[in-house]
């Protein structure tokens, strides 16, 4: 019982720590977990799951998170390999974004290419 307790409580640690990491991602970072996730899509041998799932999962967050608030527009035209693939690209196209906030990348990829507007 205490072993499984002890177990318990090491689960709940470690999904503490990965998900408070989570919300220090900079857009360098998280493009490279995208550029995995567009391995992953076009079918290429060699890529990283736990990455292509990491942009997967935080791209889908922000997504959710901007749905609720009625900031997302085109939200039915709106797919992860398209948003991964614009967020890669975003971030090629002026590579001192690579230090920005992850999820302020995100917001600007969604409102320029994606018809979201924030108030």
């Amino acid at each position: 019982m205490n072993q499984l307790k002890g177990l318990i409580g090491l689960l709940f640690v470690l999904s503490n720590v990965n998900m408070a990491s989570a919300s220090f991602y900079d857009t360098g970072t998280l493009a490279g977990f995208c550029n995995e996730h567009i391995k992953f899509v076009d079918l290429e041998e060699k890529h990283d799951r736990l990455a292509a799932g990491i942009c997967q999962g935080y791209l889908a967050s922000k997504i959710e998170v901007m749905t609720l608030s009625q900031a997302l527009c085109q939200r039915e035209t709106l797919n992860l390999d398209q948003l991964a693939a614009d967020f890669v690209a975003y971030v090629a196209e002026e590579p001192q974004r690579a230090t920005t906030s992850a999820t302020r990348g995100v917001v600007e990829v969604l409102q320029a290419k994606h018809g979201c507007v924030l108030d």
